[in-house]
């Protein structure tokens, strides 16, 4: 969005730490380095994960501020999870009020709470569509649409969230072999499908980058 194309100086950062053995280093060798203003190098993000997300990011920047936008799909994304914790239980049979008091406990709950106010990165927007992926996926109406646009947007946020959903999705299959209808299991084993050559393609790329 600034030019510069996905990039991070956190990421060249973490690289300089790990890659660059800084973590080993003696405290009494780390006091003898002199100081230097921050450095300009950054690292290219798409050499460690294929963020494919960052390019419709990337598009919207082009009207939106990308801080802005950034930061709003990042809060909505995690309003969205309660929202349909909310809407679980009401379709449930739970009333308005043991339904709102179950939310505001996933509200303040630590996990919640506090990892929203955690780094940014593309794989914040997992929780978003994973937990839509999932709503739709036990409802007892099968809804293609909304598996496969949500299995699509998962695709692409990165190698890992395909992977983890394809594995969860092959283990959903083989537990409710025998209470999922024909229809059901042929669609779920497509995505699942879908999910696993999509996160093996992407790590190929990242292997041989």
């Amino acid at each position: 969005a600034n030019g510069e194309g996905s990039v991070s100086r956190i990421h060249a950062a973490m690289n300089n730490f790990s890659r660059n053995k800084m973590g080993p280093t003696p405290a009494e060798k780390m006091c003898k380095k002199k100081l230097g203003k921050e450095g300009k190098e950054v690292n290219n993000v798409f050499e460690s994960h294929r963020y494919y997300i960052a390019y419709i990011i990337a598009a919207a920047s082009k009207v939106f501020d990308i801080k802005v936008l950034y930061y709003t799909f990042h809060v909505f994304g995690f309003f969205i999870l309660l929202y349909i914790v909310y809407r679980i239980l009401r379709e449930s049979d739970i009333d308005i009020f043991p339904a709102l008091l179950f939310t505001m406990l996933v509200f303040v709950h630590p996990a919640f709470s506090l990892s929203i106010s955690g780094q940014l990165y593309a794989e914040r927007f997992f929780i978003p569509f994973a937990i839509i992926f999932l709503y739709f996926l036990n409802k007892k109406d099968l809804s293609l649409i909304g598996l496969y646009v949500s299995a699509l947007f998962i695709c692409l946020i990165s190698e890992r969230a395909p992977l983890m959903l394809g594995i969860f999705l092959v283990g959903y299959i083989i537990l409710f072999w025998n209470s999922i209808d024909k229809k059901r299991k042929i669609h779920l084993s497509v995505i699942a499908s879908t999910f696993l050559t999509f996160a093996l393609y992407s790590l190929n790329i990242l292997r041989n980058s």
